[in-house]
C-alpha cells in the first residue's frame, strides 16, 4: 500500500467488530472501531477514514446519523443481513457484504473501494 489506508468500523456486534478489527489491522490498515453509533460522526471527523465499514442493523443507528454520514461522502462498505440491502441513503461509493462476513470477500471489496478512492 503506497499510503496507510484508514478504516473506521462501526458495529454493535462485538464479536464481528473484534474479528474485523484484528483481521484488517493484521493486513496493515490503520483501524479505528466503535460499537456506539453516536460516536461514528465524531470519529469520522477526527480520524478522517478512507472507508467506513458499517453494519446497517447496528443498534441505535438512526436516520440522523446516516444523514450525517451521507454528507461526508466517504466510501461505505455495508455489512448486512438483508439479501438485497436497501438504504434510503445511497452513499456515493457503496458496496455491501452479507453476513456471515467472508474475510476474502471483505478484502476484495475494500480493495475495490480503495481503487475507487485512489
Amino acid at each position: 500500500m503506497p499510503k496507510k489506508v484508514k478504516i473506521l468500523i462501526a458495529d454493535s456486534d462485538l464479536d464481528l467488530l473484534s474479528k474485523l478489527y484484528l483481521t484488517l489491522l493484521h493486513k496493515g490498515y490503520r483501524i479505528e472501531a466503535t460499537n456506539e453509533p453516536e460516536e461514528i460522526v465524531m470519529r469520522m471527523e477526527r480520524f478522517k477514514p478512507n472507508l467506513l465499514i458499517l453494519n446497517d442493523m447496528m443498534d441505535g443507528l438512526t436516520k440522523s446519523i446516516l444523514f450525517e454520514l451521507y454528507k461526508k461522502k466517504t466510501a461505505v462498505l455495508l455489512i448486512t443481513e438483508a439479501k438485497d440491502p436497501y438504504s434510503e441513503f445511497r452513499f456515493r461509493k457503496m458496496e455491501h457484504l452479507n453476513k456471515p462476513v467472508d474475510m476474502i470477500q471483505l478484502d476484495m471489496k475494500i480493495k475495490e473501494l480503495i481503487n475507487i478512492i485512489a
